[in-house]
């Protein structure tokens, strides 16, 4: 049997689950990752990074957690959607920067555990204005 590298980005598999009701079956080995989520305020442009796809799985998990515990809105949906994350962080100021420190204490930390790079590119994100959207 051939393994054959796809990259594409999550979005599909939604599409396909809202036209088919279904999932698909595909085994991903990496995905495209996006060092500074997009419902914190990262841009949908800024550098991706290649990470293997259980780790991307993990990483999430443990970020919407310790952002839940610490915040009290949870990652998705509507209660956690990037509109309810915007409008809180507008309306309390400090808790971004905050949320940023999470993820790169996160992203340290899974640096150490999988010899990845994310703590790099997510600094490099959040120092390059065009690629993140801070509020007050």
């Amino acid at each position: 049997m051939t393994k054959v590298k796809i990259e594409f980005s999550s979005r599909i598999f939604k599409d396909i689950k809202r036209i088919t009701g279904l999932y698909p079956k595909i085994v991903i080995d990496e995905v495209l990752w996006l060092p500074i989520p997009k419902f914190l305020g990262g841009s949908p442009d800024q550098v991706t990074v290649k990470i293997p796809q259980q780790v991307h799985m993990d990483f999430h998990s443990d970020l919407a957690k310790s952002l839940k515990d610490r915040f009290g809105l949870p990652v998705g949906g509507t209660t956690g959607s990037t509109d309810a994350w915007r409008d809180f962080f507008k309306d309390t100021p400090g808790t971004q920067q905050e949320a940023f420190d999470r993820v790169k204490n996160l992203s340290q930390a899974y640096d150490s555990k999988y010899g990845t790079n994310i703590l790099y590119h997510a600094n490099c994100v959040l120092n390059t204005p065009k690629m993140v959207t801070k509020y007050p």
